[in-house]
């Protein structure tokens, strides 16, 4: 009567590994996290009795009263060589090793007591549905019993572990099902659809939603699926599972909300407690990037790191046509098989055809009978699979059917790549082969999750396993690792039953520590294989902790990590330096071509840089052009599908000003960055009748709005100072309209110098700059920081110039006359900015750059908005220039390049600050820069005094003259012995002109002690 019940269970169990169902199971196995114990009480949560101890200590001996003793005073042993006065053990071995004789005598009837309740477990458990409560429950009880061997036990025992991570595989696809629909789905046909838009998607995220998908199934069965999981929130609110309600079911959405919303009620209402809330994964929107996808909307990734932590083994492996025709007809006969093949194809292509290209490909082909006599030959398959599992340990026998294995003899010396391999490949013919290798593929699959839970453990022990790798005896190495193991646990608070048998046998865990290694190097080293030439973001993020992490930790310095991380630097490098690029609103980035020549450009100018950060992306040109042409190519064609999809073009024609200047602010800046890049995509349009392309159209529609925040932007500046208040706008706006209105700029904002025109003005200007005053806080707070920073490196930088300058024997001078004519003047060699208004909405940035405040720099070479630096060098081929001298040279170019950003950095930030009455939180962060602004001073310079010439040489010198130019602020560097007068050299600037440049008329050298002066001619304001 039993052995039917076993069989039973047997056959229960291959049935559900067979055909898995949609059901209501929602059965959940957490292993919770452990927390660190205060009072150094190990596992004090945890409920365990002497019994199962001893039964799990002692295993088959647990009959004989003398081997029962041996097991247990050679385990004590084992322990008190670790832990002599067993403080960092549980108090029932504790109490267990101080009295074995009496422990073995008390508890040898208990225990046979427990494994004959096997039947009665058996009995009971074929008549109810598995739960949550029992799957628990019995779990437990079976990992202490298992190791007895008792074959009632045993059999019992495979099939609930199996069931119990069956289930909750099933939970973990059934909650990736659920938060895939909307609510709105109620209707068969709305059904279908929304399958066959995610189907293709999800078919490729693991094998239980490729099986899903497959199946068709109705939206009956999915609403029964609805159902159990809403009767399963039920029984964890009674049991009261805080923990794994809040945070696990209460990311269940947006359909749980709808259909179990009385229990949802409940669920907040249980977690308003413990501060825990579940938010969606949210995706600012950037109009040249995707949209959020499909599985950045029910946050897989993050989904399947939850599983990962609680066992299961997860990951998406590519199927091909092959594996899903077999999965479809699978049948014991290659010619039922066949004919099953035959007939699913021909009733459901025009399903199957939507989900997968490769059903679309063979469905329009009309080609079925073929590629069904292939599939029905599976033997080679199955003997490759037969092969795989007898080598990894989850098959006795090579020919014949092997039995199931109990949970210590199951082998964890694969990795997780090949857990998921092979686990894939029974999911898909397990049912093919003969015999049958249906009991080896549920080895497999209880062996990769014991694997798991061996990985969870030693992340939890810490980093400190690791790093017995450089020890050199393997017995220093093994005692080492179980003291560590000990140790660790004994400050564990936890009643997880997987982690606490690991602890109870610290042997056990540290002689598998070397495979467990062994098999994370594995997976690491197939992982950086893939992806270490064309890392992603996620890859540079996940790969990045990993090498930093066990390999840092065993002491090993892998050259795949060395590339990896090289590579992921260039990439993110070079993504900034195509922002850079887009803001110059030029066509550099157009083809291979422009950019080659543009990146030359930018390169060389870079070059003798001091925090040249696009190194990396000068040094490989072609690619990097590669690379930042598709990008740009990329970002054009999603921002045109995002205009279209969002009727951009129709919504800056509306009448409402409000959505016209929300579009224009959010849209127009992208057309500036990307149009002369993507001119045929973007600027032109040759179907149109004018011939005009999105951006074009874009831009005639918004130059109304953009002319009149001009002249709105104009007058927040002149009113700056009174936009705290209406009144005291309304009152300064009457007091200065008179002479406003003068000004044409200002004519079409003041028409009329009346009250209603001052109301209007003033509620539209002080809501506009009251609503940027937080945003100007942070930005100035982080200008103020980059400021300081800059500050500190210039104070450096000069003190090393002039240490430079007294080691060559160099003076720096300002001579009396300026160096270039065409700057005469230096206050008037920049010309005066229109004021812009610090609340107007900064240019839109490109996907990876940010947005600062106008104090902050965004050009490549470092420097303020369209203020650029000109270098006029004159550096020596020949004529015996030391290197000291050269040094110094050097040294001081660097400090006067500092000390001129500074002095634009602070210009800009005294425009923001001009807002601090406006804006008191900003007042306190104001004050701060303008301390630092004051403290910046420029290089110490020695007066230029006529004396007395002692003797005058007259040296001729082989020079090269290097010039950079600009219209705006230059600086003129010239070191020179000669007394001739330098004619007026002809330069091609930055905009395409020439300009002479003049070098100044020399100077007299006293030369007694043969001195040499370095004369550096400096043009800034501020220094002069």
């Amino acid at each position: 009567m039993f052995f039917s019940i076993i069989n039973k269970i047997i056959v229960l169990g291959i049935l559900i590994l067979i055909v898995p169902t949609y059901g209501n199971q929602s059965t959940h196995l957490k292993t919770r996290d452990s927390k660190v114990s205060v009072e150094n009480t190990p596992f004090k949560d945890f409920v365990v009795e002497d019994e199962d101890i001893i039964a799990y200590i002692s295993k088959e001996d647990y009959k004989d009263k003398d081997k029962c003793e041996a097991m247990l005073n050679e385990y004590c042993e084992e322990l008190k060589g670790i832990d002599s006065e067993l403080n960092k053990v549980h108090s029932k071995v504790k109490e267990i090793c101080n009295n074995v004789k009496q422990k073995c005598t008390d508890t040898k009837a208990k225990i046979q007591k427990k494994v004959d309740e096997a039947p009665d477990l058996v009995v009971k458990y074929v008549q109810i549905d598995i739960s949550y409560k029992e799957c628990d429950q019995y779990y437990q009880t079976c990992m202490f019993y298992e190791t007895t061997k008792e074959p009632y036990v045993l059999d019992f025992c495979n099939i609930l572990r199996y069931l119990c991570y069956f289930f909750r595989n099933t939970e973990m696809r059934n909650e990736v099902i659920l938060r895939a629909f909307p609510t709105s789905i109620i209707e068969s046909k709305d059904f279908q659809e929304k399958k066959q838009e995610i189907c293709p998607t999800l078919i490729k995220k693991g094998d239980d939603l490729a099986s899903l998908c497959l199946k068709d199934i109705s939206l009956e069965n999915f609403n029964k699926s609805i159902d159990g999981f809403c009767n399963s929130l039920k029984d964890l609110i009674n049991d009261n599972k805080k923990e794994e309600v809040c945070h696990e079911k209460l990311g269940i959405y947006p359909l749980l909300k709808e259909r179990c919303k009385e229990k949802n009620e409940k669920l907040k209402k249980l977690c308003e407690g413990e501060n825990i809330t579940y938010r969606p994964p949210v995706k600012n929107f950037n109009p040249i990037e995707q949209e959020m996808a499909l599985l950045e909307e029910i946050d897989l990734e993050n989904l399947y790191k939850e599983g990962r932590n609680r066992g299961l083994i997860l990951g998406a492996l590519e199927k091909t046509l092959d594996d899903m025709l077999t999965f479809l007809s699978r049948s014991i006969s290659p010619d039922d098989m066949e004919k099953k093949c035959n007939n699913i194809l021909n009733t459901k292509c025009t399903y199957l055809k939507t989900i997968s290209s490769e059903f679309k490909e063979l469905c329009e082909k009309n080609k079925y009978q073929e590629k069904c006599k292939d599939i029905s030959k599976a033997t080679n398959r199955c003997t490759k699979l037969r092969i795989r599992l007898y080598l990894d340990g989850t098959s006795t026998k090579f020919e014949n059917k092997t039995g199931l294995l109990s949970y210590d003899e199951l082998s964890t010396s694969f990795s997780e790549n090949e857990c998921l391999e092979v686990i894939s490949e029974c999911t898909y013919i397990k049912g093919l082969c003969q015999p049958d290798i249906l009991i080896e593929c549920q080895n497999l699959m209880i062996a990769c999750h014991k694997k798991k839970q061996d990985l969870l453990f030693i992340k939890l022990i810490g980093s400190e396993l690791y790093k017995l790798n450089k020890l050199e005896s393997n017995d220093e190495r093994f005692n080492k690792c179980q003291r560590i193991v000990l140790e660790k646990c004994a400050t564990l608070e936890n009643n997880n039953v997987d982690i606490f048998l690991r602890c109870l046998r610290p042997k056990e865990i540290c002689l598998r520590f070397e495979k467990i290694i062994s098999s994370q190097l594995k997976d690491l080293e197939q992982v950086l294989n893939e992806v270490r030439d064309s890392p992603n973001e996620k890859d540079c993020i996940k790969l990045k902790e990993d090498c930093e992490g066990i390999l840092k930790d065993l002491g090993l310095n892998n050259g795949k990590c060395v590339t990896l991380k090289e590579r992921c630097e260039y990439f993110k490098v070079t993504k900034e330096l195509k922002c850079v690029f887009f803001k110059e609103k030029s066509d550099a980035l157009a083809d291979n071509q422009k950019c080659m020549k543009a990146l030359r450009n930018k390169c060389h100018k870079l070059f003798r840089k001091r925090n040249n950060i696009y190194h990396v992306s000068c040094a490989l040109p072609e690619e990097t052009c590669r690379f930042m042409v598709s990008e740009a190519k990329n970002h054009c064609n999603i921002f045109k599908k995002n205009m279209e999809k969002h009727g951009i073009i129709n919504k800056t024609k509306d009448s409402n000003e409000t959505l016209v200047e929300e579009t224009c602010m959010v849209w127009d800046p992208y057309c500036d960055q990307l149009m002369e890049n993507c001119p045929e995509t973007l600027k032109n349009n040759s179907s149109s009748a004018d011939g005009k392309g999105v951006c074009l159209q874009l831009k005639e529609n918004c130059e109304p709005f953009w002319k009149k925040k001009q002249l709105e932007d104009g007058l927040t500046h002149e009113l700056k100072g009174t936009l705290n208040e209406k009144e005291k706008c309304k009152e300064a706006l009457g007091e200065r309209c008179a002479e406003l209105k003068k000004n044409e700029r200002f004519g079409t904002l003041l028409n009329k110098c009346e009250d209603k025109t001052f109301e209007e003005l003033c509620k539209k200007l002080v809501e506009k700059v009251q609503k940027i005053c937080p945003t100007l806080k942070i930005e100035l707070d982080k200008a103020k920081k980059e400021l300081n920073d800059k500050k500190d490196e210039y104070e450096k930088a000069k003190q090393v110039a002039k240490e430079s300058r007294k080691k060559a024997n160099l003076l720096l001078l300002i001579p009396r006359q300026t160096v270039m004519p065409s700057a005469q003047n230096s206050s008037g060699s920049v010309p005066a900015q229109p004021p812009l208004a610090p609340p107007a909405a900064p240019e839109a940035p490109a996907a990876g750059s940010s947005s600062t405040s106008s104090g902050t720099p965004n050009a490549a070479d470092g420097t303020k908005g369209n203020t650029k630096l000109g270098l006029v060098k004159r550096a020596y081929v020949a004529g015996g220039v030391s290197e000291a001298e050269v040094k110094a040279f050097d040294d001081t170019a660097i400090a006067m390049e500092l000390y001129l950003e500074l002095k634009e950095e602070c210009k800009a930030l005294e425009l923001d600050c001009g807002f601090r009455k406006d804006c008191p939180n900003s007042k306190e962060v104001c004050g701060e820069i303008d301390t630092l602004c004051e403290e910046i001073k420029p290089l110490e310079v020695t007066p230029c005094h006529a004396g007395t010439i002692i003797k005058e040489t007259m040296t001729k010198l082989q020079t090269t003259d290097i010039w950079v130019t600009s219209t705006s602020i230059v600086t003129s560097t010239v070191t020179s012995t000669s007394m001739r007068r330098c004619q007026p050299t002809e330069c091609i600037t930055d905009k395409g002109g020439k300009e002479e440049v003049k070098p100044n008329d020399g100077m007299k050298i006293r030369v007694p002690d043969m001195i040499k002066i370095m004369l550096l001619g400096v043009i800034v304001m501020g220094m002069m």
